[in-house]
C-alpha cells in the first residue's frame, strides 16, 4: 500500500527535481500527490492559490503525504504572463494576511536585502568571482543596497518562472511549486515578472492590474533585484557557456541601464 492508499491506484511521479510528486489514479478518479511538502500548503489552498488540498498522512517511517485535487490544464506561455489574472493572483498571494501568518508560525523569517546579497557572495564559484562583469554587479549591488521596512514585507512566491503557473480548462489560474517561498520585499516577486515577461512598456498597465502604482522607489528596488537576480542566474548557468556569455550581456545591460 503506497502513499496509504489501496493497491487498486496506479502511482508515477510527477517528474520535478526532488522526486517527492507524484500523480495517482484509479478507475476516473486522479489526484496530486507529494511527500513531505509544506504545512504551508493548507494557507495556500485555503485561499484558493494551489488546487484544493483534499487530506494529509503521516506515514509509519515519518514522512508527511499530502493529496491535492487533481486539475487538468497547461502552464502559462510568456505571453500569457503579461496579462491581468496573473497580476491579480500575486497580489492576492502578497496581501494575503493568512499566508503570512501562517509563515511566520512556521518559523519564516524575515530576508533582507541585505541577506540576500551576502548570500550571494557567500555561494558564488571562483570561476565566477573576478570576472569583471560580476565584480560590476556585486559592487553596484553593494552600493545602493535597499532600505526596505521589513513592515512592508509580504509571503513571497520566489521562483515565479512561467512554468509554476497553472490554469486550468475552466480559465482558473493556480500558483504551484513553493518550495522557496519566503518572507521579503514583494518587489522581489514583481522583478521576476516584469523583467522577463512583460516590456517595459507595459509595467505601468500591468502593476495597475496588481494594484500599485510605477513610482521611482518601485523602479529602484526593481533595478537591485534584477541585478541580483540576474547573478543568481549566471551561477545556475555556469557550465553551459553559450548561456552563461548571453546572462553576461544580460547582466551588463542591466548595470548600465
Amino acid at each position: 500500500m503506497a502513499f496509504g492508499l489501496s493497491q487498486d491506484w496506479e502511482i508515477h511521479s510527477a517528474g520535478g527535481s526532488t522526486g517527492n510528486a507524484f500523480i495517482a489514479s484509479h478507475s476516473q478518479e486522479k489526484i496530486f500527490i507529494k511527500r513531505n511538502t509544506s504545512p504551508f500548503l493548507a494557507a495556500l489552498s485555503a485561499e484558493g492559490i494551489t488546487p484544493k488540498l483534499l487530506w494529509t498522512k503521516r506515514m509509519p517511517n515519518g514522512d508527511v503525504i499530502t493529496a491535492q485535487q487533481w486539475v487538468a490544464g497547461t502552464t502559462l506561455t510568456a505571453e500569457q504572463m503579461n496579462g491581468p489574472k496573473t497580476a491579480a493572483l500575486l497580489a492576492k498571494v502578497h496581501s494575503s494576511n493568512l499566508l503570512k501568518g501562517m509563515l511566520e508560525k512556521m518559523g519564516g523569517s524575515f530576508v533582507t536585502a541585505d541577506q540576500m546579497l551576502v548570500q550571494l557572495e557567500q555561494t558564488l564559484p571562483d570561476q565566477l568571482r573576478y570576472l569583471p562583469s560580476i565584480i560590476k554587479g556585486i559592487t553596484w549591488l553593494e552600493d545602493h543596497t535597499l532600505q526596505v521596512p521589513v513592515t512592508e514585507y509580504r509571503v513571497c512566491h520566489g521562483d515565479l518562472n512561467k512554468k509554476n503557473w497553472l490554469e486550468t480548462v475552466n480559465d482558473t489560474l493556480f500558483l504551484v511549486d513553493w518550495d522557496q517561498a519566503i518572507l521579503t520585499d514583494p518587489a522581489y516577486d514583481l522583478t521576476t515578472v516584469l523583467i522577463n515577461y512583460v516590456p517595459r512598456s507595459s509595467w505601468t498597465r500591468w502593476l495597475a492590474d496588481y494594484g500599485q502604482q510605477l513610482d521611482t522607489d518601485l523602479i529602484g528596488r526593481i533595478r537591485w533585484y534584477s541585478i541580483l537576480q540576474e547573478i543568481i542566474s549566471i551561477i545556475q548557468q555556469t557550465t553551459n557557456l553559450t548561456n552563461l556569455r548571453e546572462e553576461m550581456s544580460r547582466l551588463d545591460q542591466l548595470i548600465d541601464r
